[in-house]
């Protein structure tokens, strides 16, 4: 099991920008199930409100975290 991925039990204490990579390139590896076509913030929002991130996260931060994600792809 992969410490960068939410099956961890250990995943909701990494840093919101590791959880957002984690979650962002797990998806992508295994062939993009994740909502790709929306905008930094509708990504940033569904992974918050969906529960993928820490409860109580920072929007700002994770569009931030999205956005470097997208531009190392």
């Amino acid at each position: 099991m992969n410490l960068r991925t939410p099956e961890h039990p250990s995943f909701n204490s990494l840093p919101l920008r590791d959880q957002v990579h984690g979650i962002l390139t797990a998806a992508w590896e295994a062939g993009g199930n994740h909502p790709f076509d929306m905008s930094d913030i509708g990504l940033a929002w569904h992974l918050i409100q969906s529960g993928l991130v820490s409860a109580g996260s920072e929007l700002t931060e994770a569009r931030a975290s999205v956005a470097e994600w997208r531009a190392d792809r």
